[in-house]
């Protein structure tokens, strides 16, 4: 688990709204016995500019919420948006020491989807 402050560059823009952000995010890797030298991970960070009123408790443990914009909706907000930015990761790394081969991938996606399936668009990879 994280929990953190980030502030901006002097070098980035003359905003000064934007300047602090908060971070919040967890990960969890997995070494199957049977399989040595695996591990399998999940992560999961979020992200957003600090409020001037300051963060809500409830912030602290943002990354435990749904991971769909579907379970957000409510009759004020229709489209499940929010303030956060949410970037969600698999990833996974095999070792093989007797060699020096390392095997590594991982998927990720950054902010929420509407829902859990997985669309591409022939057009975006043109």
């Amino acid at each position: 688990m994280i929990w953190g402050k980030l502030l901006e560059s002097d070098y980035f823009d003359a905003q000064s709204f934007n300047d602090e952000r908060y971070i919040t995010g967890f990960t969890i890797a997995f070494n199957p016995k049977p399989v040595p030298n695996l591990t399998l991970g999940f992560s999961r960070v979020y992200y957003r500019t600090l409020p001037p009123e300051g963060l809500p408790v409830s912030d602290l443990f943002r990354v435990f919420e749904a991971f769909t914009k579907s379970s957000f909706t409510t009759d004020e907000n229709l489209s499940g948006d929010d303030d956060f930015s949410q970037m969600l990761s698999l990833y996974g790394r095999w070792v093989f020491p007797d060699s020096g081969f390392e095997l590594y991938g991982e998927w990720s996606r950054n902010d929420h989807s509407w829902d859990l399936r997985v669309r591409y668009r022939l057009s975006s990879l043109r």
